[in-house]
């Protein structure tokens, strides 16, 4: 599970998604050219899709496709060196930063969000199979799934499948959750409102 900044998700737990907020909920799933939207990517990274290094790069392609000024806090992300020590460690608070000035009204909990984040688990799932991830990145998400959507059906038996399976697990051969991660992405998606 990503390091997030204490009191991150609950922080961002709202009733609703107000509709000015398009820029910032906008699906780019089929341009494979175009950053993943704010509110996507703040799921991906609330969930453990994403790490802190994952938002550096995110921010340089986000400065570069916007038609508007950038915010700051946008900008001095874009601008930090992972190779430098700690660095990396700043971009959780310089996105969250940036989620609340230019995306305040969002919700983890809407129905979107769930839509997202069950996007973002069944692309890992599909990365687990394709072998270009390990069991620790399937398993990291399954706990902050849990927590933010309150134990959802189409997690199906994930949770067991990752019981013990740690950050130090890269084996995928070895691991006993195999079929479940097939069995999961069996499961409906969630559809889009």
């Amino acid at each position: 599970m990503p390091a997030h900044p204490k009191g991150f998700t609950t922080a961002l737990r709202r009733t609703h998604v107000s509709p000015h907020v398009k820029y910032c909920t906008r699906n780019n799933s089929n341009d494979a050219t175009m950053p993943d939207a704010p509110f996507p990517t703040l799921v991906a990274y609330s969930i453990g899709y994403y790490e802190n290094i994952d938002l550096i790069p995110w921010a340089a392609a986000t400065v570069s496709r916007q038609d508007q000024a950038p915010y700051p806090s946008l900008i001095a992300l874009m601008r930090l060196n992972p190779k430098q020590p700690g660095q990396a460690d700043q971009a959780g608070e310089l996105f969250k930063t940036y989620i609340q000035q230019a995306c305040p009204p969002l919700s983890l909990t809407t129905p979107e969000g769930e839509y997202f984040a069950n996007q973002y688990f069944r692309k890992r799932l599909q990365q687990f199979l394709d072998h270009q991830c390990t069991p620790w990145q399937v398993c990291r998400m399954v706990s902050p799934i849990e927590q933010i959507y309150d134990f959802p059906p189409w997690l199906g038996g994930m949770y067991d499948a990752c019981d013990w399976v740690g950050p130090s697990w890269t084996d995928p051969d070895r691991w006993w959750g195999k079929e479940e991660v097939s069995l999961t992405l069996q499961l409906p998606p969630v559809a889009r409102e």
